[in-house]
């Protein structure tokens, strides 16, 4: 923990170490048969929270921009005319009009209630991208099966501004987007929370 290179003599790992600053973890292998492993280091980052927005007007929803074309990444969105576009509940894409060769750009606000460490879950097939306050969380993108990625964020109570992309290239679709806390347990991101 203190940045040199790990030897024998080094502390042994027993139990978990509580880290509280930044800190580069060091870690090598040993065993008297057998040459030592290659020293790896990770680096462990203080998360800062993420402030909230403030003063805002809010209503239940999230807006969305719906788009019929093939897309080779959802970055391909960028910069063109929706189909078609409004308010959604929550994140969905039971109502796009053709099976394949689509994409959704949602956007909008979700409301945290206390300061904490929040593990967002992104599931699709194929393509996608979560953001939380213009910050990529998530990049889930590219023509693929069911996969699911995860990403993690400090966020302040409050309101914070949530971006999400998908595209459909064919075959199976789906879209599942989830998150926990330290205070509750892996959950798909209700309506509740969402708004614009």
């Amino acid at each position: 923990m203190d940045g040199t290179e790990p030897t024998k003599d080094s502390e042994l790992f027993k139990k978990p170490i509580k880290i509280t600053e930044t800190k580069t973890l060091k870690i090598r292998s040993f065993h008297k048969e057998i040459e030592s492993s290659v020293a790896i280091s990770y680096k462990i980052e203080k998360a800062e929270f993420i402030e909230s927005v403030k003063d805002i007007k809010v209503k239940q929803g999230l807006h969305y921009d719906y788009f019929e074309r093939f897309f080779v990444t959802t970055e391909n969105m960028d910069g063109l005319l929706p189909f078609s576009y409004g308010i959604m509940d929550k994140f969905t894409i039971e109502n796009a009009k053709i099976e394949k060769y689509f994409g959704y750009s949602f956007e909008g606000f979700i409301r945290v209630n206390e300061d904490d460490i929040y593990t967002f879950f992104l599931k699709s097939n194929d393509g996608s991208r979560l953001y939380i306050n213009d910050i990529e969380i998530i990049e889930n993108d590219a023509n693929h099966g069911s996969i699911e990625e995860v990403g993690q964020i400090a966020l302040e109570a409050g309101y914070h501004k949530i971006k999400l992309k998908y595209m459909q290239c064919g075959g199976g679709k789906s879209l599942k987007v989830s998150w926990k806390s330290s205070k509750f347990t892996k959950r798909e991101i209700s309506e509740k929370v969402l708004f614009y």
